[in-house]
């Protein structure tokens, strides 16, 4: 028996979309010319995380009268002052909308906002949002009363399978309740932070600040300061190029030192981006051991056992006690990529068989990263058994999936785990669909790839096919057993089910795709082919240490003179 989806209405169905940010946009624009689509983003404007806002918890004027705050705990804006991507902008173009040819190959926050909005306004994408509107809740109709559908001021005898409940921010008293066949959430998951609790915290009289709230350089934070920097992944590498770079001269805002430690530490000695500052005193590393990293040198070795091992999250990840928990990051963009073999059209009516790769075993990195405790003062102790004078605490630890409109319901088509401050939630099939109602659907979930925007693109057009009934999702049964399949691999890691929307070992972003491939009933765009020869070198430099190369990597010598226009006729 296959999922319920009814795709055997003549009338169009009517399809909430949640954010209108890059993968909201991409949603509207392949499914308004099926669908009677409406765009929900509590924002003016779209754009979604890309907007700029210098507004934090910390001089926000009135968070109590914030609709946002009030629903999500937090505000929405992550980016610094001057943010710079950290993969040339092939990674981050759509089909049939190619970046202006002045553009450099990295942009920088501004420059890809401008390409969003040039966007919106090529397919005509503004006329269907509601901006400054936000969802509140999502309800399965079956759950809902006749009499209680008629109080919200809905026909009862014209349901549809969601109440999707939105207010404006500008008056947040007034609810508004509408009916939807599908409800595609965009809402991104770069903006809920996620703190590790540390014995201490509370006695710690030094600043703590996660990279969700920094904006510009404070001298009062930084200035001759010590500086902890809890992670090692690319936030944490933007936060030491911040604070010991050109920025910071300009200012005259010279930190006295910066510790860093956190997982992944083994990268880090063999830096020669850090060098100069490490042989300075400028950076101390915490916990680490210099071993050599074995580059990536052809195609077999990069699919080979050996990268899934050193690269893959199952392979390297290790917390050596529950007090400082890192995130898995979730702001790296990092695949085991292999080139991508020409798809094939799989029958759309039969369940999907997954590209499988053998799990893992997970080895333990040194134990001696991380912090141990914070103490009074300004005291920070560390799991190498030293102790520190730390001013200023800067969480480079990630960020956490948050879905307030759906878990404030009692549907329960999706769930977190008790212990899971979220991380992992479920359950969902091909980290798209929610198999309890396949009608929920979720865009641009998982991190750690490098072709971002091109992946979180064929989500879409996958859904579309899902939705005009082109492809066919196997039965609630066949789909809770493939993914508790899935699970058990990511049960057996060091990571667990944390690890499950961040590509790594146990399922990379290159069999996602290729997963992807197989159920669609179009042809592989061999565009995206283009890209492949970039994947060597972007993870050379994070297995050297160098995460900041990938800035300002010559990528002209891949990409000059290569036509790369992705269609929408192809996936």
């Amino acid at each position: 028996m296959e999922a319920t989806i009814d795709t055997s209405s003549n009338q169009k169905p009517k399809i909430a979309i949640i954010g209108a940010g890059p993968t909201g946009l991409l949603s509207c624009r392949h499914l308004k010319d099926i669908a009677d689509v409406t765009v929900f983003e509590a924002k003016s404007t779209v754009g979604g995380i890309w907007n700029y806002s210098d507004i934090t918890t910390d001089n926000h004027p009135n968070l109590a009268q914030d609709p946002f705050f009030q629903l999500y705990g937090n505000l929405h804006s992550s980016l610094y002052a001057d943010l710079v991507c950290n993969l040339p902008r092939h990674c981050m173009t759509y089909k049939d909308f190619p970046h202006k040819k002045n553009m450099p190959y990295v942009l920088n926050s501004k420059q890809f906002l401008q390409y969003l909005n040039d966007y919106s306004d090529h397919f005509k994408l503004r006329g269907w949002v509601e901006f400054e509107t936000l969802v509140i809740s999502v309800n399965l109709t079956k759950n809902v009363s006749n009499t209680e559908i008629e109080n919200l001021g809905l026909n009862s005898e014209e349901p549809r399978k969601f109440i999707v409940t939105t207010i404006r921010m500008d008056k947040p008293e007034a609810k508004k309740h509408r009916f939807y066949d599908y409800v595609i959430v965009c809402n991104g998951h770069y903006s809920k932070p996620f703190i590790p609790k540390i014995p201490g915290q509370e006695e710690f009289e030094g600043k703590q600040i996660h990279t969700h709230d920094v904006r510009t350089i404070d001298p009062e934070l930084f200035h001759k300061k010590n500086v902890l920097i809890l992670g090692t992944n690319i936030s944490a590498n933007d936060q030491i190029h911040l604070l010991l770079g050109e920025r910071a001269r300009d200012q005259k805002v010279e930190v006295n030192k910066i510790f860093i430690t956190g997982t992944n530490m083994k990268f880090l000695p063999n830096s020669t981006e850090f060098a100069p500052w490490m042989k300075a005193g400028k950076l101390v590393l915490k916990g680490a051991e210099a071993k050599p990293m074995p580059p990536v040198q052809s195609e077999s070795s990069r699919s080979g056992s050996w990268l899934s091992r050193w690269f893959g999250r199952g392979g390297y990840q290790h917390v050596p006690n529950e007090e400082s928990k890192e995130a898995p990051s979730s702001n790296s963009f990092f695949s085991c990529c292999s080139r991508r073999r020409k798809g094939t059209n799989a029958n759309p009516s039969a369940g999907i068989e997954k590209s499988q790769n053998p799990p893992v075993t997970p080895q333990a990195s040194t134990p001696k990263e991380g912090v141990k405790c914070l103490g009074k003062g300004f005291e920070v102790t560390f799991n190498d058994g030293t102790t520190e004078t730390v001013h200023t605490i800067i969480y480079a630890t990630g960020y956490l999936h948050s879905l307030p409109f759906l878990t404030n319901t009692s549907d329960n088509i999706i769930e977190f785990p008790k212990d899971d401050p979220g991380f992992y939630f479920g359950p969902l099939y091909m980290r798209t669909f929610a198999i309890k109602e396949p009608s929920l659907i979720f865009i641009g979930l998982c991190s750690r790839l490098i072709p971002v925007h091109p992946t979180y693109e064929r989500q879409v057009m996958l859904v579309k096919q899902v939705i005009e009934g082109k492809v066919k999702l196997p039965s609630q049964s066949q789909m809770l057993a493939e993914l508790e399949e899935e699970l058990q691999k990511y049960d057996a890691s060091s990571y667990g089910r944390k690890g499950y929307y961040l590509f790594g070992s146990n399922y990379t972003a290159t069999q996602f795709n290729q997963d992807m491939l197989k159920m669609n009933t179009l042809e592989e765009d061999e565009s995206y082919q283009v890209i492949t020869p970039i994947e060597e070198t972007l993870i050379n430099c994070f297995l050297a240490g160098n995460v900041g190369h990938l800035k300002t990597l010559n990528y002209g010598q891949f990409l000059d003179g290569v036509p790369y226009f992705p269609t929408s006729s192809k996936f």
